[in-house]
């Protein structure tokens, strides 16, 4: 009885494995895209006392985002990366010599109305033309749900 060869050339679960592959280079990509994005997160923590002295005082503050009622988000001023305290803490965007458009630092606020009436209070002292615009916005965390849901499917 002669012995019967097997053909060995497509190797068994090689398509689940070639799937796999790319799988994780997609998820890699798409990881590195959404750190890219969202790098604001990673912001330098500054006190009331830092932004009103350091920075209102200055003139240097752009305008300021109150994001879901606890956290302010501070942008500088363009012609205020000439100085030296922002030359050391702002590091530029990939590719170029700029910093980022912003936001540049971040402080929490315990609630709207006392953070209201402390910037009413330091503005007292700034003309008119030097002060800085307030916006308020909601956010939404998207990446806790989407974790939420696939890190058990992958699983």
């Amino acid at each position: 009885m002669a012995k019967e060869k097997k053909d060995n050339k497509s190797p068994v679960g090689y398509p689940f494995r070639k799937f796999i592959k790319w799988f994780y280079i997609l998820f890699f990509a798409v990881f590195l895209v959404f750190w890219y994005i969202s790098r604001s997160a990673y912001l330098p923590e500054i006190t009331w006392k830092q932004f009103e002295t350091e920075m209102l005082s200055q003139n240097d503050v752009a305008k300021l985002v109150v994001v879901n009622n606890e956290r302010v988000e501070v942008y500088i001023k363009a012609e205020s990366f000439t100085k030296e305290k922002y030359k050391k803490e702002l590091q530029p965007v990939w590719f170029t010599k700029k910093p980022s458009a912003g936001p540049h630092y971040f402080f929490n606020i315990g609630s709207v109305d006392v953070f209201y009436s402390e910037l009413e209070e330091a503005e007292k002292n700034l003309p008119e033309d030097q002060l800085p615009s307030v916006i308020y916005s909601k956010r939404e965390n998207y990446w806790n749900t989407l974790f939420s849901w696939l890190l058990p499917l992958i699983v």
